[in-house]
């Protein structure tokens, strides 16, 4: 299972990816669709609560979990 958060533009997009390759979390990124992808569901949740708190980043990103073999 991929833990994504998908951003409704590049600049937050931009933001959270900046913020979280700066600080060592394991993530891979899809630019082009303004998607980061997590392995692990605790630190995508991680992420995600930066990116509402420290980041400003609320409502300008949603969570998307697939469920892929």
């Amino acid at each position: 299972m991929k833990m994504i958060i998908k951003f409704k533009n590049k600049k937050a997009y931009n933001t959270c990816r900046t913020f979280i390759n700066g600080n060592a979390f394991n993530f891979r990124t899809r630019g082009e669709e303004k998607m980061i992808e997590f392995c692990y569901e605790y630190t995508m949740l991680d992420v995600a609560n930066f990116c509402n708190k420290l980041l400003g980043l609320e409502g300008q990103f949603e969570i998307i979990k697939s469920y892929e073999n």
